[in-house]
């Protein structure tokens, strides 16, 4: 009987390292399955940080876009005033180099007449 009790007793301890070996595996596998949980989540928070980010980029992709081409028309407004005003200046240069010609006096041609009557009031 004493051999039968060793038996037992080495089997007994056998049996609970055994199940003391599957709770720690267990534990493990808890621990692990959380951790993939939680790098889950973590990677479903990333893609919407980076959706949003593609949106907020492509809409100022977007604006910078449109304020480029109002840069562009006001550009080409400016070099159009830049170029209607040197043709005026060049129609003011021949027009006082005319005036010069014949000696035409640079004073007001028109003046202010005064006959005396009342201006004209609405209603009258």
């Amino acid at each position: 009987m004493i051999a039968t009790t060793s038996q037992n007793g080495a089997g007994q301890a056998r049996a609970d390292e055994n199940a003391r070996a599957v709770e720690a595996g267990l534990a493990m596998h808890l621990r692990v399955k959380a951790e993939l949980e939680d790098a889950r989540r973590e990677i479903a928070a990333l893609r919407q940080q980076l959706t949003e980010a593609a949106v907020e980029n492509e809409s100022l992709r977007s604006f910078n876009n449109l304020l480029e081409s109002r840069v562009n028309g006001s550009v080409a407004e400016r070099d159009l005033a830049i170029g209607q005003r040197a043709s005026y200046e060049a129609l003011f240069a021949m027009l006082q180099a005319t005036m010069r010609e014949f000696q035409v006096p640079a004073v007001p041609l028109i003046r202010q007449r005064d006959t005396g009557a009342k201006p004209l009031e609405s209603g009258e």
